[in-house]
């Protein structure tokens, strides 16, 4: 005999049958996260965001993982990474250019064309992606070699092969280093929307079909202008890796370290000038553990203040001080990693931004060369000047008159009380003075003018 099935039970049964037999091929959630990139440096501190806010996303059941990026580029392997994790992800990962003003170039646009879905706000611009490989002898931005090029063009048309996108318009970026604005890039192909802001993008996407495809080998359908935004906030040592990791900071604090340290050997005691170089080369050490330098731009540094110091020491009539300059030139040029033989290079970013440091840091460096050498003519100017003990070395201090001066009476001098007696006439006590010379524990003094 078979059992009893009441009609509830069939239609709770038929019922779940149904759900899991359906395979609706929209990706619809609640919310979705979204974590705000605005990175000087695309290096370990941001691959990590971008691992955490896809990690989250994963575990969490959110329908979508946004990134609102603005970079100038940064390094090719964090680069990599970050297209890798994209790859891996069980999410759609969207990469919304923004807000207004923002840039993506070098690595930057790399990472966009690899997203499932790419958007740029108003006012906006992608590309400028020809690899650099630093500068040249005449201080001129020198492109990279035909064999990085070619391998990095081969690695743009893999990635746009891969996301769907026009792989001509994208290798441009890098052959004819291509810059497009949000509507040019609209129209090209290369982003899918065009948003005031994340709320006006999300309420564009419905029933849309990713770029590429999933972990799982899937293209789902995402529709998320009903989901709600949640916002990932960064933690304090995360904001300080973001602001450490332009390159720009680092090396300046590298220098303004370095000077400092030398102003506090030629003028010791005040303890300010070392105190202050020590933590700003801390600083820039840990900015360039995230970034790299080139170490014969720090050598050449170096060099540089060896030669100031020469100078100020042993005056040659300006040959160590142009000797100083040229090293501290070349040293800021050099100053970037660059790569020499390889093909993988490790400084990604555009000649504009090659261009932008090269004028901010040899300004920096003729106001902090003119600075110190000024500064050191006075170091030089007073150690070489007679050195003052006993009585002497209180003429011509200042003081306040602590009594009545008629003639005689009492003064303070740097905290001190002495017995004085004036030159020119009676003085009335708070009146301030000047010392004049000493007979004695008598001080003689004068009405300060």
């Amino acid at each position: 005999m078979w059992p009893s099935v009441n009609a509830k039970s069939l239609g709770i049964g038929a019922l779940v049958a149904a759900l899991l037999l359906s395979s609706s091929p929209v990706w619809a959630q609640k919310f979705v996260y979204v974590l705000e990139l605005r990175a000087d440096y695309i290096g370990p501190p941001t691959e990590s965001q971008v691992e955490k806010i896809i990690t989250m996303s994963e575990e969490d059941g959110a329908a979508a993982a946004v990134i609102v990026l603005d970079t100038p580029g940064g390094s090719v392997d964090s680069m990599f990474e970050i297209i890798r994790s994209i790859y891996a992800s069980q999410v759609p990962v969207v990469i919304y250019i923004g807000p207004r003003g923002a840039n993506a170039a070098s690595a930057g646009a790399f990472i966009t064309v690899a997203s499932h879905i790419a958007a740029m706000s108003p006012g906006t611009a992608i590309g400028a992606a020809e690899p650099i490989t630093g500068y040249d002898p005449s201080g001129s931005v020198q492109p990279a070699p035909n064999k990085t090029k070619s391998f990095i063009i081969g690695k743009m048309e893999s990635t746009a092969n891969l996301s769907g996108r026009p792989v001509d318009t994208c290798v441009e970026f890098i052959t004819k280093n291509l810059v497009l604005t949000e509507t040019e890039a609209l129209q090209e192909g290369i982003v899918d929307f065009v948003a005031q802001n994340v709320s006006h993008l999300l309420s564009q996407i419905e029933d849309f079909e990713i770029h590429g495809a999933l972990e799982d080998g899937s293209k789902p359908r995402v529709t998320l202008s009903d989901a709600e935004v949640e916002y990932i906030g960064l933690t304090i040592s995360e904001r300080f890796s973001n602001y450490m990791s332009n390159p720009t900071i680092s090396y300046l604090l590298l220098l303004v370290g370095m000077y400092g340290i030398i102003f506090g050997f030629m003028d010791p005691g005040t303890y300010v000038p070392e105190t202050i170089g020590a933590i700003c080369i801390v600083l820039a050490l840990f900015g360039l553990g995230i970034v790299g330098a080139n170490i014969v731009g720090i050598i050449l540094l170096i060099l540089g203040m060896v030669f100031l110091v020469a100078e100020a020491a042993t005056p040659t009539f300006g040959l160590f001080t142009a000797a100083a300059v040229a090293c501290l030139v070349f040293g800021v040029l050099f100053l970037p990693p660059s790569w020499e033989g390889g093909v993988m290079p490790d400084f990604y970013m555009p000649r504009q931004w090659y261009t932008t440091f090269a004028l901010t840091s040899l300004t920096v460096v003729a106001g902090l060369a003119a600075f110190f050498l000024v500064g050191l003519r006075y170091v030089v100017k007073g150690r070489k000047a007679p050195v003052r003990t006993g009585g002497d070395e209180l003429v011509g201090r200042p003081g306040s008159a602590v009594t009545d001066l008629d003639p005689t009476g009492q003064v303070s001098v740097r905290g001190e009380i002495w017995k004085a007696r004036s030159v020119e006439g009676d003085i009335p006590r708070k009146s301030e003075v000047e010392i004049v010379g000493r007979k004695g524990l008598t001080l003689t003094v004068r009405r300060r003018e």
